[in-house]
């Protein structure tokens, strides 16, 4: 009895198998995000380090990362699922209305990299600034910016809070199921080429 049939069907269920992972990596979303709570006038931001809220000469406050004012710059960790960032919006939630200063435009309130790439500025709202990164530029893990956010009006550090959210690209995972068919499918081909193995010499 010939076995080139048995030879293709355990090769149909081994590239079954191979192909299920992939498919289902294919399938994965392909970008993330990350959100995070500030109040007070400093804390921590998880991907980015150090964050404070200072009295500013051309506005009453302004909200920076880094925390010592222009000519230092922060370090874009990465992580939460990230593999890098193209979008970072910032949310005030204190009780304030209008509390963004909106006239400065990308002056006070920017992202910018060391390269000169400024981020486009995007007021979603009074209370709402979002921040893009131009086509084919991103933040790596270990890659250095400057962010800063001018408001309009002094606000006491206790009603002053927020929410910022990065996005980018998924860091990219196997799915458990996936690596459980692909191992699946290879048993079941070795367990079929043993049978027939068995049954021709019989």
């Amino acid at each position: 009895m010939s076995l080139l049939p048995t030879a293709r069907l355990a090769a149909a269920l081994a590239s079954a198998a191979l192909l299920a992972p992939l498919a289902a990596h294919a399938a994965q979303p392909t970008t993330a995000s990350f959100t995070f709570t500030g109040s007070g006038f400093s804390g921590t931001d998880p991907l980015a380090g150090a964050w404070t809220v200072f009295p500013e000469s051309f506005g009453p406050m302004l909200l920076d990362e880094p925390p010592f004012g222009d000519g230092d710059m922060q370090v874009f960790q990465g992580g939460h699922g990230l593999a890098d960032a193209t979008s970072f919006t910032l949310t005030y939630t204190g009780s304030k209305p209008d509390a963004f200063d909106k006239t400065l435009g990308s002056g006070l309130t920017h992202v910018e990299t060391p390269e000169g790439v400024t981020w486009k500025t995007k007021f979603i709202s009074a209370t709402e600034v979002e921040f893009i990164a131009p086509k084919g530029d991103e933040l790596k893990p270990g890659d250095t910016f400057d962010f800063q956010v001018a408001f309009n009006k002094t606000i006491p550090a206790a009603d002053f809070s927020f929410t910022a959210t990065w996005a980018g690209d998924a860091v990219p995972a196997p799915e458990p199921q996936s690596w459980a068919l692909m191992i699946l499918g290879f048993g079941a081909a070795g367990a079929f080429l043993r049978r027939r193995g068995r049954a021709a010499a019989a």
